[in-house]
């Protein structure tokens, strides 16, 4: 598990940060992203880059879902990352709520 490829860093647009766009992905939608054991950052998908691109797995996911999957293949977040992420699973999925 070591050699999985994840991103080294959260990017700018990331929907784990707490200034992503309020109500975006809506609450569901987010639950069962954080509930799954992988997330590819949308940065690195074949269907964005094309089918030459390998997959890697969000760091802003693997910063705030379960923290055993992280060690498994050895990522630690970053502090400067750590800053910009929501601090719980329930704050993130709150903030996706779809407003009307």
């Amino acid at each position: 598990m070591k050699n999985t490829k994840y991103t080294r860093k959260v990017c700018g647009n990331c929907p784990f940060r707490k200034d992503s766009p309020k109500g975006w992905l809506g609450s569901d939608r987010m639950s069962e992203i954080l509930n799954s054991e992988i997330f590819h950052c949308h940065k690195t998908t074949s269907a964005t880059l094309g089918k030459n691109k390998t997959n890697q797995i969000c760091a802003g996911h693997l910063a705030l879902s379960d923290r055993s999957f992280a060690k498994r293949i050895g990522y630690t977040a970053r502090e400067a990352d750590l800053k910009l992420l929501f601090k719980t699973q329930n704050n993130c999925i709150k903030h996706h709520e779809i407003i009307n």
